[in-house]
């Protein structure tokens, strides 16, 4: 039964199927792209991953959050994160105009960019192999193997997606043009180069995929034709410095001469290698993040010694098959588009990621379809069938991981169990999570257990550190804050998170202290400077703090707290023109946030100008809550009489009647109105018969000199076993 069935399978693959292919193979393209979006649509519903990477990129950059001229411009001069690639930038900034942050569009355009590149695979394989059906069979590994998961289902990863559009579009023009010899073509493969870049910096490789192609067609002046290419080249190393001093400037470049000698590195270089050739064919252990290897007694894990001779096996076999050729292009592309994540250069903290294997597959998937359909190997065609449906039930389940970061840093530590470094690592960073989730609970927990496993973690004390601050325990903070710069003296971060700690216990001439040594190693920061003119302008060293937050913005256009604090500043020196240059730039780029709009009002109320106030605040006034805002901040600065209106409107709102009430009854009682604060304080009572109530209200009476009514009040409040009212009673009445 079992051989009938692969004979079964065999005629389906190289007969039936090969006249369908013949017949309708766009319809087939068609379902394969179906077969994709069903598959994925599920990660349509995810969420933004903070503390992986779209919590900086996105929901915290402020440069993506309006599409404008300005900001298109900064994104094109200016890295992020250690990174190139303002067309990418660019898809976040459009998505943001017409979509905000709503998560569904991002992961949609994610699952269609994808579609696209399917689309592209298919065109560039059957190009340069000339066979519809590798070139099907190319784009259905493409659409569903599991090491592609991350790359749908990470909104961070659009950087592979979009790369990969142009880098497709590149080397389906150069095919074209190595077929027809066209010129045209040749050039937009060159502009496609470009845009490829311009996504992300991996597309270096190109140039030589252009080699690789002329090898593979049997251009007998390929290597004449190899000088064409020099500018291209050229380009890729201007695109490589770029990228290593972007990377240098953001402290992603890891110093792991410590950790790992010049053997190890090689070593490691040949498993990361291995681990993409391995999952391309079994790719069912995975996780968002694998970390540098732990070393024990100096000695890697087994494996990485073991990667060189195992690879070395595949190149003998490999140069020893008949079918050469194409098992070294299908090796070659994969080790030519791997090249610039193979960590030669060691950067962040983990040595392989799923995500980089989105290009360099598309090589192995047509050298496996042009062994499936041209050696006819019962098996090989058995083994390609259940390799599919894995692949596809294997995606469709794996993408749940990404479904938010918990579910992302849960299975990170599940995997990294027995990397005692990496395991620390992943309890942090979920304890991380759990913060910006706002359960401290849960943080402390996951934080503590990182530092139990290993003490010195320092992101682990930094991040407790911040914990202990929220809950005003500042001295524990504060011991773990030393503790970590005891380990590492020039960690900017800490000093900069201890700077705050002084800040609140009120030691600013220490955290100055602190904020010069992180500056003097970290110049190019622009919160240590905001922070710096902080702690100058409590110390009253005026010019000091505008010289330092002039420096912040300086440095960083799109960071706001420091126009925000030279405007107050400014306005507490009574330098009104001043702090409305800056006003009037923060109001000009976001109209709608509350507190730009507040300060400028502020200033116009500072010179009597009530009718220009009110105009910038009014557009507030329409939400009864932000209006309950407008007239705390009003009474806070002591505008009482401009207060009434917003908290009348306030009032409307049931869930905040009550606190409108009683902080309108302030303002009342701050202008000398005691009867109407007195009405605003009966009308909470009604429904809150708090004894402080009937305090408030009876000493209104004795202002008022109405003795017997304050008497009836603080009775009232006494027989609530109020105290103070029991002493009003005693001293003022009978």
């Amino acid at each position: 039964m079992s051989k009938f069935r692969l004979i079964n399978i065999n005629f389906l693959l190289n007969v039936k199927l090969k006249k369908i292919i013949d017949k309708n193979p766009a319809l087939l393209l068609g379902l394969i792209l179906i077969l994709g979006f069903v598959i994925y649509y599920p990660s349509t519903k995810f969420q933004f991953l903070i503390n992986f990477d779209d919590d900086t990129l996105i929901l915290n950059s402020p440069e993506i959050q309006s599409l404008n001229w300005e900001n298109v411009k900064y994104i094109f001069a200016h890295t992020k994160d250690g990174l190139y690639h303002p067309i990418t930038s660019l898809t976040w900034q459009i998505e943001h105009y017409f979509f905000k942050l709503d998560p569904f569009y991002y992961h949609l355009d994610n699952l269609l960019i994808h579609l696209l590149s399917v689309f592209l695979v298919f065109l560039f394989i059957k190009t340069l192999f000339k066979d519809v059906r590798i070139a099907l069979f190319s784009a259905l590994l493409f659409t569903i193997h599991p090491m592609h998961v991350e790359n749908i289902s990470w909104i961070s990863s659009r950087k592979d997606l979009v790369y990969g559009i142009f880098f497709l579009l590149s080397l389906f023009q150069y095919s074209k043009y190595k077929q027809e010899g066209k010129n045209w073509h040749f050039l937009l493969s060159i502009l496609f180069f470009v845009l490829s870049l311009l996504s992300k910096a991996n597309a270096v490789v190109l140039p030589a995929l252009f080699l690789l192609i002329d090898w593979f067609v049997g251009d007998k002046n390929w290597k004449k034709n190899s000088l064409t290419k020099i500018p291209l080249f050229g380009l890729s190393i201007a695109f490589v410095i770029l990228t290593i001093n972007a990377q240098q400037s953001a402290g992603f470049i890891a110093d792991t001469s410590f950790t790992y000698n010049i053997v190890d590195r090689i070593f490691m270089l040949a498993a990361s290698l291995l681990h993409y050739l391995s999952n391309f064919v079994l790719p069912f252990n995975l996780a968002p993040k694998n970390f540098y290897p732990e070393k024990t007694a100096a000695f890697l894990p087994w494996f990485y010694y073991a990667s060189i001779p195992i690879l070395g096996l595949i190149a003998f076999f490999t140069f020893k098959s008949k079918h050469k050729k194409y098992l070294l292009f299908g090796f070659l592309f994969l080790g030519i588009t791997l090249g610039p994540v193979l960590k030669i250069i060691p950067t962040g903290n983990d040595l392989v990621s799923n995500r980089y294997a989105y290009m360099p597959y598309i090589g192995l998937y047509a050298v496996l379809g042009y062994f499936i359909f041209n050696l006819k190997k019962t098996w090989l065609n058995t083994f390609a069938f259940i390799l599919i449906v894995a692949f596809g039930v294997k995606s469709y389940s794996y993408q749940f991981t990404y479904k938010d970061s918990l579910a992302v840093w849960t299975k990170i530590i599940e995997i990294s169990n027995g990397n005692k470094w990496a395991t620390a690592m992943s309890y942090n960073e979920r304890g991380q999570v759990y913060l910006k989730y706002r359960n401290q609970t849960a943080a402390l927990k996951d934080i503590t257990q990182a530092l139990k496993i290993e003490p010195t973690l320092l992101r682990g004390l930094m991040n407790r550190a911040n914990i202990y601050e929220l809950n005003n325990q500042l001295d524990l903070a504060l011991k773990d804050l030393n503790k970590a710069i005891e380990i590492e003296p020039d960690q900017v971060e800490a000093l900069r998170i201890r700077s705050v700690i002084h800040g609140k216990m009120q030691h600013p001439k220490l955290a100055i202290t602190d904020l010069d040594r992180a500056i003097s190693l970290s110049p190019q920061r622009a919160d240590l400077y905001n922070n710096r003119g902080i702690a100058n302008a409590i110390l009253g060293n005026n010019e000091a703090a505008k010289k330092d937050f002039s420096k912040a913005i300086a440095l960083d256009q799109f960071y706001f707290d420091p126009y925000v604090n030279r405007a107050n500043l400014h306005i507490e020196l009574q330098e009104i023109k001043l702090a409305q240059q800056d006003l009037a730039f923060l109001y000009q780029k976001n109209p709608d946030h509350f507190i730009y709009a507040y300060l400028i009002a502020k200033t116009h109320l500072m010179q009597n100008n009530e009718d220009k106030a009110h105009a910038f605040l009014a557009p507030f006034a329409k939400d009864e809550m932000m209006a309950g805002q407008v007239a705390e901040h009003l009474a806070n600065d002591g505008y009482y009489a401009q207060s009434l209106p917003y908290f009348t409107i306030a009032i409307g709102n049931e869930s905040i009647r009550e606190k409108s009430l009683y902080q309108r009854a302030n303002s009342y009682r701050e202008l000398g109105n005691y009867q109407n604060a007195i009405d605003d304080l009966m009308a909470i009572l009604e429904k809150m018969p708090n004894p402080q109530f009937f305090f408030e209200i009876g000493n209104l009476y004795h202002t008022l000199e109405n003795n017997s009514k304050a008497c009836e009040f603080w009775n009232e409040g006494a027989i609530r076993n109020h105290e103070a009212c029991k002493a009003s009673l005693t001293e003022y009445c009978q």
